[in-house]
């Protein structure tokens, strides 16, 4: 049965209005440039995150445990249970403590593993090594070879020496590319070396439920294999005060969900979209019918991930009239502004710009093997093309300044991405990072793949501050606003408000704590001068600032759950 005429414009508008997103006149185009006089919300910070005391961590805890939307529904977990999270170098014990009693508050016994365990290690090499792969802020550019460790051996040799001795948790594992499953889409696929985590439990069947890890939920579950997977209850986040005493932990779950449930609803309806941000990214994209039902498979209603939404469609699924995109940080860090130019298919035409990140993007886009790739569906030759986008939700999240100034051996910056409105964008196969199983993967594809011995997964990525991003409904030429200037549409739709209403003040619950300065947006200064060429630079002189005090912005705490005075 198919629908259309009135009948899909009816279910269009339903979508429409459900999503609570502003309406421009039908059959008009899109504010297709930011407007240089537009207003940027100014910087914020958490004046409480700069200490805290063990009452105040453990009040957080609280809180934390009894979560269970987003990454790390801790909530999930019920009294009487037993719950292991794998923890490493990077956690504080005052944290770990803290959660661990609030937990048991609510008679869930929780275990730590640390770990040298579960890889086999000493303690004293696991921390020596730990102590030797620390990254800051100023490591952007080591997220090519640490995020996905199956890409270095694509790198010229001088360089893949830098990452010799990799200490994240996924070089811990063997690596997340996607060919570690048993079965992919119906192939086999070699493993990659040994995945220590599989076997660890493998030889721990008392561990039925983790956390682990601090990003990649789906990645884990197909790393660690069919026996496991349904183990793993998501990922592990409080490792710092900044992880924990953000009011993120205390975001009402139900609310959560909803504001991601709006937002993706409309995506079966959607032809076509465009994203707009101040730092110079500049995309509009076209979808036809077929191309739609694919990103709604991918990441529509039933199939998205929580906080971490794709509000534009993969590269390889849509056709693309206007293609850059510019930033200035990754999951690891930062690094000087890099341009990404992408073709009308969606694959990467150009990389400008970017230090030594933008130097090794480049040399994995001019690597033989990856440049000459011609994948059975793909129209255009070549590996990277733009990947499916993530877009955070929780309005409260905080960028981790402890791990950006005092280092970190997982991904310093990966908390930034998290915080409502911040986009992420990557680079991958035309497979996509995510293709298992997937009705719209060929198995072509995937088998081109395992021939060359080509990885199946996605790196560079690319954090995006304020962006501007409008959805046009195919059967009526009316333009939706689905974020704005970095906040989401959706704090204001109606039934989102009546849910925050039941908990406080939806102005307050919607606010954000910490919002990021970028000199000629949101502060004075010179964009081109003061920050692009040396991001990490400006956040490390705004972090001195907080520090002493003389920081303008800082929000004091609050409760959340305040209701207005009548």
């Amino acid at each position: 049965m198919s629908f259309d005429g009135p009948l899909l414009s009816m279910l269009s508008l339903c979508a429409l209005l459900t999503s609570g997103a502003s309406l421009a006149a039908t059959g008009a185009s899109p504010d297709t440039a930011v407007s240089e006089t537009a207003s940027y919300p100014a910087p914020r910070f958490p004046a409480w995150l700069v200490s805290a005391s063990d009452e105040e961590l453990l009040a957080a805890a609280r809180s934390a445990v009894r979560q269970t939307s987003g990454r790390s529904p801790l909530g999930n977990i019920a009294p009487g249970e037993t719950v292991h999270v794998f923890l490493t170098a990077d956690q504080d014990p005052k944290v770990w403590d803290a959660i661990q009693r609030a937990w048991g508050e609510r008679g869930v016994k929780a275990v730590a593993v640390p770990g040298w365990e579960w890889s086999g290690m000493t303690r004293e090499d696991y921390e020596a090594r730990a102590a030797r792969n620390k990254m800051d802020g100023s490591s952007g550019w080591k997220e090519f070879g640490v995020f996905e460790q199956a890409y270095v051996r694509f790198l010229p040799q001088a360089v893949q020496k830098e990452f010799a001795d990799p200490m994240t948790t996924t070089a811990m594992m063997g690596g997340l590319d996607m060919r570690t499953t048993d079965k992919m889409a119906g192939l086999e696929h070699p493993k990659i070396g040994t995945n220590k985590l599989e076997l660890f439990l493998d030889s721990r069947p008392d561990i039925q439920r983790f956390f682990a890890f601090a990003g990649g939920g789906p990645f884990v579950r197909r790393a660690i294999g069919a026996r496991h997977a349904s183990k793993f209850r998501g990922n592990w986040i409080y490792f710092t005060r900044f992880d924990l005493q953000s009011h993120a932990s205390a975001f009402p779950s139900d609310l959560w969900r909803l504001i991601d449930e709006e937002i993706v609803r409309p995506i079966s309806y959607i032809a076509e979209g465009t994203f707009r941000d101040p730092q110079g990214t500049r995309l509009h994209w076209l979808l036809t019918p077929e191309q739609s039902q694919i990103w709604e498979i991918e990441s529509g209603l039933h199939s998205y991930a929580p906080g971490h939404l794709n509000i534009s469609p993969a590269g390889t699924h849509a056709t693309w009239t206007e293609g850059v995109l510019a930033a200035t940080g990754n999951h690891a860090a930062y690094y000087p502004q890099m341009i990404v130019h992408i073709t009308e298919h969606g694959r990467v035409a150009s990389v400008q710009g970017g230090g030594k990140a933008g130097d090794l993007f480049r040399a994995l886009l001019e690597n033989p093997l990856l440049k000459d790739a011609k994948f059975p569906s793909s129209s255009e030759n070549g590996y990277w093309f733009l990947a499916q986008d993530g877009l955070g939700t929780n309005p409260k999240l905080v960028r981790n300044m402890d791990f950006l100034i005092n280092g970190s051996i997982e991904m310093p910056n990966l908390s930034e991405r998290d915080r409502a409105g911040i986009q992420h964008f990557s680079f991958a196969s035309p497979v996509g990072p995510n293709p298992d199983p997937d009705p719209t993967t060929s198995k072509q594809d995937l088998a081109y793949a395992q021939s060359l011995n080509l990885p199946i997964s996605h790196t560079a990525h690319m954090h995006v501050y304020f962006g501007t991003a409008k959805w046009k409904l195919r059967d009526t030429g009316e333009w939706m606003t689905v974020l704005d200037r970095g906040r989401l549409a959706a704090f204001d739709n109606p039934e989102v408000r009546a849910l925050a209403s039941r908990y406080g003040d939806p102005d307050v619950i919607f606010s954000y704590d910490w919002i990021p300065s970028l000199p000629g947006v949101n502060v004075p200064g010179n964009y081109d001068k003061d920050f692009a060429p040396d991001p990490w630079s400006w956040i490390k002189a705004e972090w001195s600032r907080i520090l002493n005090g003389s920081y303008k912005y800082y929000v004091k705490n609050y409760d959340m759950f305040v209701h207005k005075s009548p």
